[in-house]
């Protein structure tokens, strides 16, 4: 499933603060803004990031951080592409 790389950006949590630090992101404060590449989210992260259709190649969906890692390794497959796979494989 294609996960877009793009800039996010989130504030420092206590909770996620070590994971970031563990990453190479300088820490400034609890609650400042930073920008970090969706593929470095923490894995419960409801942060929204964009993922490509695998079977279009064109559409791109928003979904939370969290939800992507649930799928991965899965194929995504867009509303537009559900309807025709699913309208070929019931004929």
């Amino acid at each position: 499933m294609g996960l877009i790389n793009e800039k996010i950006k989130i504030k420092w949590s206590s909770a996620s603060k070590q994971h970031y630090i563990d990453l190479g992101y300088v820490y400034t404060k609890v609650g400042d803004l930073f920008e970090v590449e969706s593929k470095d989210l923490s894995k419960g992260s409801c942060n929204l990031v964009h993922v490509k259709c695998d079977y279009c190649k064109d559409t791109i969906t928003e979904m939370p951080y969290k939800d992507y890692l649930h799928l991965r390794g899965d194929t995504y497959c867009c509303q537009e592409c559900i309807k025709h796979y699913k309208k070929t494989r019931d004929e």
